[in-house]
């Protein structure tokens, strides 16, 4: 698969994701405030998200040069290990070490990216859970009126019926 169609399929997930987002807060009720501030939280995670991704591309010859520096003293440091050293080959890649190095550095960036992603979700379900909170009180309160104004006689009324 090529990076293009890996963008495409990345750009057309998002969509997708995006258009059950919003059938999700249109079903659970959301009122224009909260529409705002929930198109102001996207903006502000995905401009945050743009802003770690430029960095992480500015700096990444500087990312794998630390990186390599830190296994080249990682590797090199002195062990209390007793071994032979006659016959021994050095096995010091260079090339095979800036490899390791490249992969690091790539790995910390989709932990990094991970995380963002984590905040933005986490941010989302705290504005659904109080969405789901408010909506929840008038379901509440609209239960209490139903069961206050039951015109069943006695015996009907103490029988549970399903909710409406």
């Amino acid at each position: 698969m090529s990076d293009k169609d890996h963008t495409d399929l990345h750009k057309e997930l998002s969509t997708v994701f995006e258009q059950a987002i919003k059938k999700r807060s249109i079903t659970m009720g959301m009122n224009a405030a909260e529409h705002n501030e929930h198109a102001l939280l996207k903006r502000h995670h995905k401009s945050v998200s743009i802003q770690a991704e430029h960095a992480y591309r500015q700096t990444y010859s500087t990312r794998v040069a630390d990186e390599t520096k830190r296994l080249l003293r990682k590797d090199g440091s002195k062990t209390r290990e007793l071994k032979p050293t006659a016959g021994v080959v050095d096995r010091f890649n260079g090339n095979k070490l800036r490899l390791q190095a490249e992969k690091n550095v790539r790995g910390h960036h989709k932990i990094d990216m991970a995380n963002l992603r984590e905040a933005e979700l986490k941010d989302e379900d705290t504005l659904f859970a109080r969405v789901e909170k408010r909506n929840g009180i008038r379901g509440e309160a609209k239960r209490a009126f139903n069961r206050s104004t039951d015109r069943r006689s006695g015996l009907d009324r103490r029988q549970r019926t399903r909710e409406r």
